[in-house]
């Protein structure tokens, strides 16, 4: 009923339990919340769970364990608004490599305008969460996607995408440095190499699909030079990437619906391409990483496929449908495929016995109640 109230659910215990926080001034109306890694302050024992709260003009912390927020601090305003796109904490990461705990959150802001926004989270002298505003960047060009880094004495260095290649602003002072590339980016996914320990990004332009890919080492970038950035072609348009970080592949999906690459995270940093049978529907890596689920049409046959393929060792196992699969995933020990059909149409086949004879096909759902009813009632009929 209050405009500025949020509701904090404890999923960690049997009876989820709901804490009503209201919000500063009936005015700071929320629209946006990033929540934070179980972070160390040196002034707490214990480590606090806690939120960015944005408001209407406006932030604030949110204590999800005491159930309160800090002082709600302006950031923008009606004629200059400032819309978080995303936010990344820098999880005492900072501490680790200094060895010292500042007892210091800071937050990284995108916003939808491509500017960045650079907040401190920290206990006041009453032990409350407040944030301070540290720092708003506007870069000679928009930003498009950003991911965080460290150097080795623990300095905050952003790594941003933009038309105009590749921009690292110093996480501390708002310095950028521009690395201009080939061809803009507007993608980036940050990812460890595996054999070298290396922190490194795979970067590439979502908006409009291209025939390659960057490989940056953050580490090894000098301006002037050319360090630090792999410019890799690749044989068809992409359209999108994913990380396999347990199976230290990138797989590249591309344009044309039937071949992906496949991208080893590691020093060799070879690229191979990989033919399917099918023309791809729908497709997405399973939640533990280790393989690609993927549902299409095979056009010879007319038969609609789901398919499991093992990214460690190339080799997919497959189910017919009866209906086309439109998304595919992964719930407990079953693999699911969505159908057109608006009265719902789901098909789950055990992870165990991959097969036509084992899968189980639910349809019209949704002209029921099942979805309404309590989850623990249904579970006692």
């Amino acid at each position: 009923s209050f405009p500025n109230a949020v509701s904090v659910v404890n999923l960690k215990t049997n009876e989820p339990v709901v804490q009503v926080v209201r919000v500063g001034e009936a005015s700071a109306r929320p629209n946006y919340v990033s929540f934070a890694e179980p972070t160390a302050f040196s002034s707490r024992t214990d480590l606090t769970d806690f939120a960015i709260l944005f408001v209407d003009n406006g932030v604030v912390a949110l204590d999800l364990q005491a159930g309160e927020t800090g002082r709600v601090i302006p950031l923008g305003s009606d004629e200059d608004p400032m819309v978080p796109a995303e936010a990344i904490f820098s999880n005492n990461q900072n501490d680790a490599i200094v060895g010292t705990n500042d007892d210091v959150e800071r937050v990284f802001i995108r916003t939808h305008s491509g500017r960045l926004v650079v907040l401190t989270v920290e206990p006041n002298h009453a032990g409350k969460l407040d944030v301070s505003l540290d720092n708003i960047i506007t870069p000679s060009v928009a930003v498009q996607d950003i991911e965080l880094f460290f150097t080795d004495d623990g300095e905050p260095k952003l790594l941003c995408a933009t038309s105009a290649g590749l921009v690292v602003v110093n996480g501390y002072t708002g310095v950028a440095e521009n690395y201009p590339l080939e061809a803009p980016i507007s993608k980036l996914a940050k990812y460890t190499e595996a054999d070298t320990g290396k922190s490194m990004a795979i970067a590439w332009n979502g908006q409009y699909a291209q025939k390659h890919f960057y490989l940056i080492e953050p580490s090894a970038l000098r301006r002037g030079r050319s360090r630090g950035v792999q410019h890799v072609p690749v044989s068809q348009p992409i359209a999108s990437i994913d990380l396999s970080s347990t199976r230290s592949r990138a797989i590249l999906h591309y344009s044309n619906q039937q071949e992906l690459g496949l991208v080893s995270l590691t020093r060799e940093r070879t690229t191979d391409g990989l033919r399917l049978s099918t023309s791809l529907r729908s497709h997405t890596i399973d939640p533990d990483g280790q393989r690609i689920l993927l549902s299409g049409y095979i056009p010879s046959t007319g038969k609609d496929l789901f398919a499991s393929l093992e990214l460690d060792v190339l080799q997919n196992t497959s189910v017919e449908l009866d209906k086309a699969g439109q998304a595919v995933g992964k719930v407990g020990n079953y693999y699911w495929v969505q159908h057109d059909d608006p009265f719902g149409s789901l098909t789950f086949i055990p992870t165990d016995s991959m097969n036509r004879e084992s899968s189980l096909r639910f349809e019209n759902f949704l002209l029921f109640d099942i979805l309404d009813e309590d989850v623990r009632q249904a579970e006692e009929k």
